[in-house]
């Protein structure tokens, strides 16, 4: 009769191996699952955004998209007055849709975000979003605490108590409440295609891009929060969503089929996170897409914006000139 006896330890070595084998084999594909699947909720977060914004629009006698100059307007009577430009920044967007409860703040944080001063609004000690604020009997339409500072490098300790009344300006909160780049609301663009009837080519909002000047420094590209955020961790990609609603990848800062016109039959591809014109009202500079009107296209007109322009615009803007966006910092706590 045989006796039953156990693994010898060199057998038991041998299982652990290929044990530790098999998980080291499963682990970066589990990984891999994991990041499609982050990346599209990414993608199903963001085309709701947009969903909320069309609807929105139904209550536009021009279709626009939300404007928030065209919200809280100058002057104190609802739905009266002129435009409020210094008002058309990232936070006063997200705040008003947050604030009509088109969507709610946790949809603005992407499922693959990683920079840390992005944050939902009320979670990692920043304010919770006051519904209270939107009072149009008291001429306030949103709370202006919301945060638009992706160039952060770290939340402040006073996140919490920082005031509710930021609108104007640079005076935002030092944190960022969402993941989501969106077009400048200035210029021919924001005119013709911020709106529920625009171009299937043109991309409204999207995955947040590089500064164009310093694409070609290896660390700042690599190292970027927003390069990690899609794909290969060293190789910058995207999501946009067109005026359509559908939604696209990118790995490209020009994306194929998004044109910019230059005196009508000089088509060019579009950088999407720069812009191709004059942000200055006096500027008469030939080298962007900045001409029309007269025969030859030479006069500039007051916002002559023709081409899409992508980013986080935490500062003032102006009817005659929008500020450049911010861009996020390396990941190593420096710009």
């Amino acid at each position: 009769m045989r006796k039953n006896r156990g693994f010898t330890l060199i057998e038991l070595l041998v299982v652990i191996a290929i044990i530790a084998l098999l998980i080291g084999l499963l682990l970066p594909a589990l990984a891999k699952a994991q990041q499609n699947a982050r990346e599209t909720k990414d993608r199903a977060q963001i085309k709701q955004i947009h969903a909320g914004m069309l609807i929105a629009a139904q209550n536009d006698k021009k279709g626009l998209l939300p404007v928030p100059g065209l919200v809280d307007r100058k002057g104190g009577e609802q739905g009266m007055g002129l435009e409020s430009y210094e008002y058309n920044n990232t936070r006063s967007l997200y705040a008003i849709m947050i604030s009509k409860e088109f969507f709610l703040p946790d949809l603005c944080i992407g499922a693959t975000e990683i920079n840390p001063v992005v944050v939902e609004m009320g979670k990692m000690g920043t304010r919770p979003y006051d519904f209270s604020k939107y009072n149009p009997a008291q001429d306030t339409f949103w709370d202006g605490g919301f945060g638009d500072k992706v160039d952060a490098v770290s939340i402040p300790s006073s996140a919490a108590t920082q005031s509710a009344n930021y609108k104007l300006g640079g005076n935002g909160p030092g944190y960022c409440n969402t993941s989501y780049a969106h077009n400048a609301l200035w210029g021919i663009r924001r005119d013709t295609q911020w709106k529920n009837t625009g171009d299937s080519t043109k991309p409204l909002l999207g995955t947040r891009g590089l500064n164009p000047s310093r694409r070609t420094d290896s660390e700042y590209y690599q190292k970027n929060y927003a390069t990690q955020l899609h794909g290969p961790r060293q190789e910058w990609n995207g999501i946009l969503v067109f005026a359509d609603n559908h939604v696209d990848g990118t790995n490209s800062f020009k994306p194929e089929g998004v044109t910019y016109e230059c005196g009508g039959d000089n088509v060019k591809r579009d950088d999407i996170y720069d812009a191709d014109f004059p942000t200055s009202g006096s500027s008469t500079s030939a080298t962007k897409c900045n001409k029309r009107g007269g025969n030859n296209g030479t006069t500039l007109l007051p916002k002559s914006a023709g081409d899409t322009w992508l980013g986080m615009f935490p500062n003032k803007c102006l009817q005659t000139s929008y500020s450049a966006p911010a861009f996020d910092p390396k990941n190593d706590g420096t710009q």
